[in-house]
C-alpha cells in the first residue's frame, strides 16, 4: 500500500488539477460536504468509495526519482493532486496528530496502462493503474479522480413520503390527466378512465422512483435554457400530488 493511513481517519479530501481544485470535509455527525470552490452538501457514498480506493491504492513498480526528471514523468508540475488529511490517534492522551498525505499523479507511462506516481517530499515514485482510483460512477471520464464538484455534490434529486402521495397524473402532449388517486379506505383506483384496471406493480415502481430518486450526475448548477436538455416540449411529465398540499 502506497498511503498508510485508514479511509476512517481522513477527515478532509482535496483534489487539483490546473486551477480547479475541489475541497471536502468530514462532518462530525457523519457524512461529507464540499467547503471549496462553494459550500453544498456532498455525496457520501461516492466520496467514501473513492477514499477507500485511494488509501487502499498499491503500486505496480517502484522508480527511483531524480531532482531533474520530475517533469519528464508528468509530476512537476503534477497532472493531478491528492491530498487526504486526518487526525491520527497517538499513544498518548494528547489529542489526535493532524496529518496530510499529497499524492502527485503525472503522465501515463510506456505501457499505456498505468500512470506515474508519487508522495509529497518523497523521491521514490512508482506507477499504478489509474483504474484503481474510479468507482464505478457511470460518469467516469477522468484521468484518475473528478476534480470538478459537481461529481461530488448530492445526487439525490427526489425523496418523496410514498405514503402521502394521492394522486398521480401524467402529462402528454400539454394535455394532464390524472391516471390515479388514492382512497384512503380503498387504496388506489383507476381515474382516467374509471373503468382501468390498475396496475399495482407499475404504482409501486413509479412511487419507488419518486421516493429515492438519484442522478446519475449533475451536468450544471445553473439555470439553463429548457430548449438545451428537452425540457421546453418533454415528451412525458408525471407528477405525484401528496396529502397536505
Amino acid at each position: 500500500r502506497i498511503l498508510r493511513i485508514d479511509p476512517q481517519d481522513v477527515t478532509t479530501l482535496r483534489v487539483k488539477q490546473g486551477e480547479m481544485r475541489t475541497s471536502l470535509e468530514r462532518r462530525r455527525g457523519g457524512g461529507w460536504r464540499i467547503t471549496e470552490p462553494t459550500r453544498s452538501e456532498a455525496d457520501t457514498e461516492f466520496v467514501s468509495r473513492l477514499i477507500n480506493n485511494i488509501t487502499g491504492l498499491t503500486a505496480v513498480r517502484f522508480i527511483e526519482l531524480g531532482l531533474t526528471n520530475m517533469a519528464a514523468f508528468g509530476l512537476q508540475p503534477p497532472v493531478v493532486e491528492i491530498e487526504l488529511g486526518g487526525a491520527i490517534p497517538t499513544a498518548s492522551t494528547a489529542p489526535a496528530e493532524t496529518v496530510k498525505n499529497t499524492l502527485f499523479v503525472g503522465r501515463f507511462d510506456e505501457s499505456g496502462t498505468n500512470v506515474y506516481g508519487m508522495l509529497a517530499n518523497d523521491r521514490l515514485g512508482f506507477t499504478f493503474p489509474p483504474s484503481s482510483l474510479r468507482t464505478g460512477d457511470a460518469g467516469s471520464d477522468w484521468l484518475v479522480v473528478p476534480v470538478n464538484w459537481l461529481r461530488y455534490r448530492e445526487r439525490t434529486v427526489l425523496n418523496v413520503d410514498q405514503s402521502r402521495a394521492r394522486r398521480i397524473t401524467r402529462t402528454i402532449d400539454g394535455t394532464p390527466e390524472i391516471v390515479a388517486e388514492r382512497n384512503p379506505e380503498q387504496g388506489w383506483k383507476a381515474a382516467i378512465p374509471e373503468t382501468a384496471v390498475i396496475d399495482d406493480e407499475a404504482i409501486r415502481d413509479i412511487l419507488a422512483l419518486f421516493s429515492n430518486l438519484k442522478a446519475t450526475r449533475i451536468v450544471s448548477d445553473a439555470p439553463t435554457p429548457d430548449n438545451q436538455y428537452g425540457f421546453e416540449t418533454p415528451n412525458l411529465r408525471l407528477t405525484v400530488g401528496l396529502y397536505g398540499e
